[in-house]
């Protein structure tokens, strides 16, 4: 299952209901994490003294998302979308999407241009992998000393 974990400082309590119905509550000092099942989400959140109009930190399975790349409307008790299969497939859409719109028009169909200036350039596997080894090794170095 996956899971929604929400952060503020003032954040107090949440209840999250889920396609209308109450799927949990609870009380939280700064931050809360939940089992999130498919479906309508609706977090309603407190913040400390009715302090309204916070906009805490949204990861979804440790993930930090991006309110509007992923649909999440965001009010000042309570935030609202839709959590289903396609949920992080709808996300890269629409960050391709509106990386693309930053894309002057006559470069749109040159993949060097775009990949030089925007990184939409694909997989990037030997980079990853450069990384991994990096991250890896100073990994190593700070378990053996």
């Amino acid at each position: 299952m996956d899971t929604l974990e929400i952060e503020h400082p003032e954040l107090t309590s949440y209840t999250l209901y889920v396609d209308g119905n109450k799927h949990s509550e609870g009380r939280c000092d700064g931050r809360a994490e939940v089992m999130l099942p498919h479906g309508e989400i609706e977090m309603w959140i407190n913040p400390l003294d009715k302090h309204w109009g916070i906009l805490p930190r949204i990861r979804i399975d440790g993930f930090l998302v991006n309110t509007f790349l992923a649909g999440i409307d965001v009010y000042d008790h309570m935030l609202k979308f839709i959590f289903d299969d396609s949920f992080f497939i709808r996300y890269a859409e629409k960050n391709i999407s509106s990386i693309m719109a930053g894309v002057p028009e006559k470069h749109r169909d040159d993949e060097q241009y775009v990949s030089k200036y925007f990184g939409l350039s694909g997989s990037n596997a030997a980079l990853v992998k450069e990384i991994r080894s990096l991250l890896d090794a100073k990994s190593n170095l700070h378990n053996h000393t």
